[in-house]
């Protein structure tokens, strides 16, 4: 209810001076009005709720004509009485609809100061503008109030709010059951279907009701069905989860209403838990064939910190890409301090995440004859991986990861895309086409590049809402779990590909080429376990029973005289090897036969952990046949690797 400065003054018992002084020491909440008048000052309401309670109390006693219906008999009735008016009606009603009944007696009171019945229609069509309503809602306004004073100016509430007169509880219940089908039925289809059932009941229909006895229809004759909204306010009562659970089914019901904890990322330190997830970008790139493709990003993010720690671009998320990237957050990065192996991991539950190239437990895959040397990369480093519940992504965090990098990066990509058809860019194809013509659409190499630089330079140095500071200070200055890291050497051999083949008479048949070793000549017809990089495939690694076996050369077919006469001195080793084996079974002394030891001692030495000696991607392929057997065989944290390889030789 707005005041003007005069009425204040006289609730206030001061002069109109002293109310604008206080209006311009900002004690009022007002109005400021527009003065048509020329030379005049300027005019200001002030609002009812601004003033002191007692002169709210006042204009309220004042104003009401009929405080006998709130209070009781006037005669008996005391100050503490009529001072409970303001407050009933504040309590009964609320300050808002007070307001309001306030507002609409002010503008009956001046619609009835008229002396004329042309100027009363005219203010009240006024009014009735300003309100929102019809001439006929003022016409009932003056009537109530003419009737019952203020009183009759509030709204009633009906005693059967709630319930729907024109629509029996069993026609409401049938009109959910259909509304909350699969089949995701209209409100109109809805309907119009259980009209038509409504028009076949009759009076048996009533009698085996469910709600028979506690029907309040005088005749029943069959069920009853209201309009159209009075049925699409039935439906829009339905609880969310409802519509959710029923209509678009369990997971959209478990994902959008279904209740969620939220896990204390605090007491997990730095670097202790990583957790990973593929995204699609909402870009275009230009692959290595000049196509145009939308390129998936595999990322793995610190639980504590939100420091993205490793990443891969690539066409096609599989196994080997989030291999790639937890192998570029294990090692050494150029200026960044992100490094080192984590205790234990958080990933999706597809089949790209418990595939064994990164290698799960026996409780996961149960089989039970991988070897903790041969189940992956997890297994060697000690790594212990944890899985989501199926269906149950809301546990990770990198989906608030790649919110922002939605919003933060890839609209300003050229190419953008959208993530639907709803956020695509008008004339999105033509645009696209347009871009990939000029040479505009990033190539692979390019998007991760700037992807790199966004995350390291941009996202990392940002504050973070629920840290409360930006991810890389509470990387740097939060305890951390140290759980070491391993060279780049080491790292390439982890990350190769594993397959099983079987040793022939002249080595292994491996990707179209053969490989050779000495060392293979006893494993004849068994099966073995190639570790192999798919860059270099000039030679592989070989194990057998979880122990290396040797690094096998690819072989080549002889072109000289000199491979001729190397290849019969190797036949002859073999057959010299056959006949010592057997003349020591004559002699009974095969098992115990002495050997050359092999064992060498030599002074400490440490890798060089330079930077420039580890690189992010892609995996770098091994220079040497020795090279890689010292890699594979070098201590780890455990020095598992190297006393296999010592019980191998």
């Amino acid at each position: 209810m707005w005041l003007s400065v005069s009425k204040v003054a006289e609730l206030l018992r001061i002069s109109d001076r002293a109310v604008r002084k206080k209006i311009a020491s900002g004690e009022f909440r007002i109005k400021e009005m527009q003065n048509t008048r020329a030379h005049a000052g300027k005019t200001y309401l002030i609002h009812l709720t601004s003033l002191p309670s007692e002169a709210q109390k006042k204009f309220i006693n004042d104003s009401c004509t009929d405080k006998d219906s709130l209070v009781g008999d006037s005669n008996q009735s005391s100050d503490s009485d009529n001072d409970a008016v303001f407050y009933e009606y504040i309590r009964k009603y609320g300050a808002e609809e007070l307001d309001r009944v306030l507002e609409v007696e002010a503008a009956i009171k001046d619609i009835e100061s008229t002396r004329t019945r042309k100027e009363l229609g005219e203010k009240s069509k006024q009014w009735a503008q300003h309100f929102g309503v019809t001439d006929r809602v003022v016409r009932l306004w003056r009537k109530e109030y003419k009737s019952k004073g203020i009183v009759g100016l509030f709204r009633k509430q009906r005693q059967d709010k709630g319930n729907v007169r024109s629509t029996c509880q069993p026609v409401a219940d049938r009109l959910k059951y259909v509304y909350l089908q699969p089949n995701r039925l209209t409100i109109r289809e809805v309907y119009k279907q259980v009209s038509a059932e409504v028009r076949e009941t009759n009076e048996d229909t009533c009698n085996e009701c469910f709600y028979g006895e506690n029907c309040e229809e005088p005749v029943k004759s069959g069920w009853i069905i209201g309009s159209y909204e009075t049925a699409a306010r039935i439906l829009d009562s339905l609880e969310y989860g409802e519509k959710k659970r029923y209509r678009e089914g369990l997971q959209a019901c478990r994902k959008d209403a279904m209740p969620k904890g939220r896990v204390d990322f605090t007491k997990y330190l730095v670097n202790e838990r990583w957790v990973s997830d593929h995204h699609v970008c909402d870009f275009y790139c230009v692959d290595e064939h000049g196509y145009l493709a939308r390129p998936q990003l595999t990322i793995w993010q610190d639980f504590r910190a939100r420091v993205v720690t490793g990443l891969t671009l690539s066409f096609q998320g599989n196994g080997k890409t989030i291999g790639l990237a937890f192998y570029h957050g294990i090692l050494p990065k150029p200026d960044s301090p992100i490094k080192g192996i984590p205790k234990e991991t958080l990933m999706d539950n597809g089949k790209d995440y418990r595939s064994h190239y990164l290698g799960q437990p026996e409780r996961i895959t149960g089989r039970h004859e991988w070897t903790p040397e041969m189940r992956g990369l997890f297994a060697v480093l000690k790594v212990d991986p944890h899985f989501c519940k199926p269906y149950s992504p809301w546990g990770k965090i990198n989906e608030s990861f790649f919110r922002t990098f939605k919003i933060q990066f890839s609209v300003h990509v050229p190419g953008y895309t959208g993530g639907s058809p709803d956020t695509r860019p008008e004339n999105h194809e033509k645009e696209l086409k347009k871009l990939h013509k000029e040479g505009k659409i990033p190539t692979l190499p390019e998007a991760f590049e700037r992807i790199k630089n966004w995350i390291f330079n941009d996202y990392h140095n940002a504050v973070h809402d629920e840290l409360g500071d930006t991810p890389l200070n509470v990387y740097q200055n939060t305890p951390r779990y140290e759980g070491g890291t391993v060279s780049k050497e080491v790292a390439n051999v982890l990350l190769y590909d594993t397959e099983t083949r079987k040793v022939g008479r002249d080595g292994i048949r491996f990707k179209k080429a053969l490989y050779k070793d000495r060392a293979l000549y006893e494993l004849q017809e068994e099966k073995v376990v190639v570790r192999f990089d798919p860059l270099n495939l000039g030679e592989i690694i070989v194990e057998h029973e979880g122990k290396l076996v040797c690094v096998a050369q690819r072989y080549t077919p002889m072109a000289t005289q000199e491979d001729i006469a190397n290849n019969a001195k190797e036949q002859h080793y073999y057959m010299n090897r056959i006949k010592e084996k057997n003349e020591g079974y004559k002699t009974g002394s095969s098992s115990g036969r002495r050997v050359k030891s092999r064992e060498v001692i030599t002074g400490e030495v440490r890798d060089n952990l330079n930077s420039r000696d580890f690189i992010p991607m892609p995996v770098a392929p091994l220079r040497a046949a020795g090279r890689a057997r010292a890699a594979f065989s070098s201590s780890h944290r455990d020095g598992s690797a190297c006393r296999a390889a010592r019980n191998a030789r």
